[in-house]
């Protein structure tokens, strides 16, 4: 009987750490990691017009200087390379409101990065990196800050 326990305590006990393992693999991707996770098995590729129109989002995280933090607003996408929007960011403390202008580019593979100049500066980062990957036929994207100490990501849904 004793045996019997220590068995499933052991399978138990590997589970966890397989898992484990799994789970932060899955959040210490890095930027280039995420192109493997796009690929399609269609064939289907993107060009810097894939992603063309505007976007609403939610960015969820955290903010050195902020603590946590959500932000919500729209983006678009001109289909040349080039990005503006506005966004609200709130804190336990604050409402704040912005706005951004930028570049991007996009991939074959549906990934790609932006970097955003922020007006006013964001707690003092007037310039953010992201990285990107388009989904459900770039109707959404996935965005992630890149900068070290930000932790935002969300989703870009096309309206």
């Amino acid at each position: 009987m004793q045996k019997l326990k220590l068995r499933r305590v052991i399978k138990l006990v590997a589970t966890v750490i397989v898992l484990t393992g799994l789970l932060i693999t899955g959040l210490t991707l890095r930027p280039r990691q995420l192109q493997a996770l796009a690929k399609d098995d269609d064939g289907r590729t993107c060009t810097i017009h894939s992603a063309k129109g505007t976007y609403g989002f939610a960015l969820l995280g955290t903010l050195p200087v902020a603590g946590l933090v959500s932000t919500g607003g729209a983006t678009t996408f001109d289909g040349q390379g080039n990005q503006s929007g506005r966004f609200t960011v709130v804190t336990s403390a604050s409402v704040e409101q912005f706005t951004f202008a930028g570049a991007y580019t996009v991939n074959s593979d549906c990934t790609g990065i932006a970097t955003l100049f922020i007006n006013p500066p964001l707690f003092g980062a007037g310039t953010v990196h992201l990285s990107a990957v388009g989904t459900n036929d770039n109707t959404e994207l996935k965005w992630l800050v890149t900068d070290p100490g930000i932790f935002l990501a969300g989703t870009l849904t096309k309206q």
